[in-house]
């Protein structure tokens, strides 16, 4: 529970409480915090430390500028047809040596740093740096605006910026989006509310991760008219982990990391359907075990890189359409968080990629590494679009996870509060005109570069989203109460292949799935057939043969069916298309064929290329 620890401000002439709630109001309280922190830190004037880590900082900068200089005239010799290989190896030793140059100056940078944290201590200033940092980023016309718009907005801004403990807590992981503390209070009271007879440590998790992460509206898939409910998304996640239908790490996770979960823009309804989805279709994607492609591989089995093949507005439409980089990133990232697992969308030049959380570190998929990866956040920048690049990301991903969070809170949070506090604000590079920013960069790379033990979270043994027990007994057809004769789709006497897969079906038993013709470079033409031989229980007749399958694309050809019956030779006696229907990820019946059948009749089905992937669970004969 948030404890209420005051603030103490003096409240001077410009403070006016009658004036309480205006623009004026916020921002003498801002000045009077600024003058209070001021009065306690060190100066340049007055901490040689911190003058040696500003000229730390400026050698780096050199060293940067000559690095830049010396890659020109590396590329300009390269072009040049006339450059001899002498000239062009000189450019190249001063080209790595002023590389030598910068990762020196970085050791002296971070050396230097330290030093000066040393001498730094914010304790004292905790509740002013919170709250100063928190006012800045709200701004007062903001908070002013947030306080007039209704009656009980002003008195919950009071609440707030009387209670350090509730201040604290979100400064703590990574603040309201773009400064809106305001509607990120109103958000967490009301879900705070309603978790009140029921709270758990997930549900409280949840409830603030949602309360800062949706402090910015985040509008529908293709749909820039239509918001995401913050309320309805927190009592999405809350109800699929207690019915256990997410990934096992999802309560171990931060309130860092759930943002990051949650934060997507599917409907809770598109992410309950990928769900269902992927646990009939291709239950193996969620029971992989390598966290780099787990629930997200359907980005390279079923959506293969092409135009899209149809109109899509929603994630079960974009998984029929297909497409190039951007569907496909889109798709990964959906299908990520629909599992509650943290992503971090990243473009890239000329491209669209995803990264995402693993249990040894963060890690990119359909792309390049972090280094040419960047992402538009919803930090607070003083008003400007927070552009971030991918390795500043990963940095603070490793420094979180090497850290533990009180730590993090004392050395890097403030730190940081301090430089939103004297209006420094977000860099990616050292800034000697930035100087608490650049501390703080500092303290974070050190911070990841530390090797602890804190990142590894134990993995469950078994999966919360009831785990199929593997059948390792071969299925065989039998008849049903109905009287229908069931013939095990795994039960096939073809051997499993890179075209058929054989796996647990979380219906029970097993299912097989005929793979996209495109996935690893298949050509279906080339035999293609999956065979069944009928057995001595099923007495010769006429039957009505039908599918049960599930399909995720409109555009699907159907399954050739040939029946061949024993005798003197070998010759077929009837061929029939089994049409297979666009279910939308559901299980299905495809409407029945009629068959002539008899004991060692040979059932043979195959496919023309092109053609996506299909899962199917049995074969259902019904006496005609």
């Amino acid at each position: 529970m948030i404890k209420l620890i005051t603030t103490k401000v003096q409240i001077n002439s410009e403070m006016d409480p009658s004036n309480k709630h205006t623009e004026e109001y916020f921002a003498a309280r801002i000045k009077a915090l600024q003058d209070h922190i001021k009065e306690n830190i060190p100066s340049l004037d007055n901490s040689p430390l911190l003058q040696g880590f500003l000229d730390a900082c400026n050698a780096l900068n050199a060293a940067i500028d000559s690095k830049k200089k010396a890659d020109d005239v590396l590329a300009n010799l390269k072009k040049d047809k006339d450059s001899g290989p002498a000239i062009i190896q000189k450019a190249q030793d001063l080209d790595d040596a002023c590389n030598q140059a910068i990762e020196t100056m970085w050791k002296c940078e971070i050396n230097a740093g330290r030093l000066a944290l040393d001498e730094l201590d914010l304790a004292s200033l905790e509740a002013s740096l919170v709250e100063c940092a928190i006012l800045v980023q709200s701004t007062p016309k903001g908070l002013a605006e947030f306080c007039a718009n209704d009656e009980t907005n002003a008195c919950l801004v009071d609440k707030f910026l009387s209670n350090s403990e509730w201040m604290k807590l979100m400064i703590r992981h990574g603040g309201a989006s773009n400064g809106n503390y305001g509607k990120a209070i109103l958000i967490h009271t009301k879900l705070l509310a309603q978790i009140r007879d029921s709270s758990t440590e997930v549900r409280h998790k949840l409830a603030l991760a949602v309360a800062l992460e949706f402090a910015n509206d985040i509008p529908v898939f293709h749909d820039n008219d239509t918001f995401i409910d913050p309320i309805g998304r927190f009592w999405h996640y809350v109800k699929a982990y207690e019915n256990k239908e997410l990934d096992d790490m999802f309560e171990h996770f931060t309130i860092w990391e759930l943002r990051l979960v949650i934060d997507g823009d599917a409907t809770d309804e598109d992410y309950q359907w990928g769900r269902n989805y992927l646990k009939a279709y291709r239950p193996d994607e969620v029971l992989r075990s390598d966290y780099k492609w787990k629930y997200v591989w359907a980005v390279r089995s079923d959506m293969n890189y092409h135009h899209p093949e149809n109109d899509f507005s929603n994630y079960k439409e974009l998984l029929s359409a297909g497409g190039q980089c951007g569907p496909r990133a889109w798709f990964g990232r959906f299908i990520a968080k629909a599992w509650g697992t943290p992503t971090w969308g990243c473009r890239q030049p000329g491209h669209a990629a995803l990264t995402r959380w693993t249990p040894d570190g963060w890690c990119t998929d359909l792309g390049v590494g972090f280094a040419l990866s960047h992402w538009t956040e919803n930090r607070y920048n003083g008003g400007k679009p927070s552009e971030r690049n991918g390795l500043d990301f990963e940095e603070e991903t490793k420094a979180r996870m090497e850290t533990c969070p009180f730590e993090y809170y004392q050395k890097l949070t403030l730190l940081e509060c301090l430089a939103e506090s004297m209006g420094e604000t977000i860099e990616y590079i050292i800034n000697p005109d930035k100087v608490w920013r650049s501390l703080s960069l500092v303290q974070r790379r050190v911070f990841a570069q530390q090797e602890t033990d804190n990142h590894k979270r134990e993995l469950e043994a078994d999966l919360n989203h009831s785990k199929p027990k593997v059948n390792n007994k071969k299925e065989e057809p039998f008849q049903d109460i109905s009287g229908c004769f069931i013939i095990p789709a795994s039960s096939c006497t073809t051997p499993p292949s890179k075209s058929l897969l054989v796996m647990p079906s979380f219906l029970g038993g097993d299912q097989i799935h005929l793979t996209c013709s495109a996935y690893m470079g298949l050509n279906y033409e080339d035999g293609s057939e999956l065979e069944y031989k009928i057995p001595e229980i099923i007495p010769p007749g006429t039957y009505i043969l039908s599918c049960h399958m599930v399909n995720v694309h409109e555009k699907q050809v159907p399954l050739q069916l040939t029946i061949e019956h024993p005798g003197d030779s070998d010759t077929f006696v009837d061929v029939q298309s089994i049409n297979i229907q666009y279910t939308v990820g559901k299980w299905q019946h495809t409407k029945g064929v009629r068959v002539q059948l008899q004991p060692d009749s040979l059932l043979m089905f195959s496919r023309e290329s092109p053609c996506h992937g299909i899962s199917i669970k049995e074969f259902i004969l019904e006496k005609s």
